[in-house]
């Protein structure tokens, strides 16, 4: 019952934090992703398909000859994802369904390669376990992340995004035992 409410708690500030805009997506990207035991404290292995629910607000567009380090834009991506795990090193049991999370992240499109543009991303937020994953110390956590990307890629007509991201979550040391889970993220959206 804990673990609904909760879920339901961070569905409810995800959706404040987007006050006065469309509540529907700007971009929709599913993904694979795994915990790597041995990089920093991580010691299980974690695997998981994503799906991420991405809301957009721009902040800046740089004027042609005023671009610093070759930057083209600066936005604002709030992204909700499900981590839906297809497997773990602890025996399988029926709580284990995956991590949502949420995540405030600064994200900078530098210029364009042909039509493709290349991005870079940081940033981090809450997160919730709906899993038994040893050593996080307690169901609500925090995550961060950062990565880099390429999107606007021509393919069968549509428009390609693909990126890889390192992802960390940890309980901040406000739990016992307190093992970060570090992972690598590949995602891809396609737009028509």
């Amino acid at each position: 019952m804990m673990r609904i409410l909760w879920f339901f708690l961070t569905l409810i500030v995800s959706l404040s934090a987007l006050e006065g805009r469309e509540l529907w997506p700007d971009q929709w990207l599913v993904g694979y992703g795994e915990s790597i035991p041995g990089w920093g404290e991580t010691e299980e292995t974690v695997k998981s398909i994503d799906l991420v629910a991405r809301w957009k607000i721009p902040v800046r567009e740089y004027e042609p000859g005023a671009k610093i380090l070759g930057l083209r834009s600066h936005e604002v991506w709030i992204e909700s994802t499900f981590h839906r795990l297809v497997s773990d090193s602890d025996p399988v049991d029926d709580d284990d369904y995956g991590i949502v999370d949420l995540a405030f992240l600064a994200a900078f499109t530098f210029e364009k390669v042909g039509s493709a543009e290349p991005f870079i991303f940081v940033g981090g937020g809450p997160a919730y376990l709906f899993a038994d994953i040893r050593g996080a110390g307690m169901d609500l956590t925090a995550n961060y992340q950062t990565g880099f990307g390429i999107r606007n890629i021509p393919f069968v007509g549509g428009r390609l995004e693909t990126l890889l991201k390192f992802h960390h979550i940890s309980n901040m040391s406000l739990g016992d035992p307190n093992v970060s889970m570090n992972s690598l993220r590949w995602q891809v959206s396609l737009a028509y």
